[in-house]
This record gives structure tokens, C-alpha cells and sequence, in this order.
């Protein structure tokens, strides 16, 4: 089942950056919490209960360190960057099989909404995937932290 895991990973991920290059939408979707556009990638991809956790010390908005659970918040967080962001991308440099776990080392950047400043920083991501949906979501601050996470460090 893992490669299918990476396969879901990988389109998940080439979704999600195109729908990030749609800057203007999501910020609109985020102001108006209307995200209908989008609502069956969501329901194809994503668990009722899917849980997304952010470190400490992170960059993201909303606060930076959280967890955000169910389908709901999920979405509120990743549409509340299109707030600190007027264009946003997210490049995988890697998709690594951890059994119902892939660790996805990315680059994460864009320019910035207020400052115009361009912003670019590593990350890595730990998706669990079950039954062929993502059950979570951990973001690290960096991939030997996610390598670690689930065994591979």
C-alpha cells in the first residue's frame, strides 16, 4: 500500500500548488469563508477527522504552533495563508516511503501580501495516509525532524 500512499502524496501536493497559483480565489475563499470551489478535492482527499499540526517556532499564520482538526480547520489554515501571501507556492523535492507515513522535504515560499518581500524556507511534511485518504498532517521545521518522527532519522 505505500506506493499508492506516495502516488496520493504526489497528487495531493501537485493539486495543492496549483490551487495555490490560484492566489486571488483562495484569498477570496478566505475572506469570505466560501470554499465551495474546492469542496470535492477536499472530500476525496482528506478524513472527516484529518488533524494538521504545526511546530513550535513555525512561521504560519493563525498563530504559528497549533493543531487544527477535522476538515473545517484543515482548510481555514491552509486558506489563512493566502492572507500573509499574495503568491504562494509549495515545491516537493521528494516523496519518501515510511509505510502509512510519506515524508515530503519541500521548499515553501511566495511573496509576501503586505511587505512584497519574496519568502522562500525549507520545510518537510509527514502525511498519514488511511484508506487511501490523509488522516494527518506534521509539519517539521526541517527534514531531519520528519525523518525522525517516523523512524527513518
Amino acid at each position: 500500500m505505500s506506493r499508492e500512499n506516495v502516488e496520493l502524496a504526489r497528487a495531493m501536493y501537485a493539486e495543492l500548488n496549483d490551487t495555490y497559483k490560484r492566489g486571488d480565489d483562495l484569498h477570496r475563499a478566505f475572506e469570505t469563508g466560501d470554499y465551495a470551489e474546492f469542496r470535492d478535492e477536499i472530500e476525496r482527499t482528506l478524513h472527516d477527522d484529518v488533524v494538521l499540526c504545526t511546530p513550535a517556532g513555525s512561521p504560519f499564520p493563525e498563530g504559528g504552533t497549533g493543531e487544527w482538526r477535522g476538515r473545517e480547520e484543515f482548510v481555514r489554515f491552509l486558506l489563512s495563508q493566502t492572507e500573509a501571501f499574495a503568491e504562494m507556492y509549495i515545491e516537493p523535492e521528494e516523496f519518501i516511503d515510511a509505510a502509512d507515513k510519506v515524508v515530503i522535504p519541500l521548499r515553501f515560499g511566495g511573496r509576501a501580501r503586505h511587505s512584497g518581500l519574496e519568502v522562500d524556507f525549507p520545510v518537510a511534511h509527514v502525511v498519514t495516509v488511511d484508506q487511501g485518504r490523509i488522516r494527518r498532517l506534521d509539519i517539521y521545521m526541517n527534514r531531519a525532524d520528519a525523518l525522525q518522527a517516523v523512524g527513518l532519522g
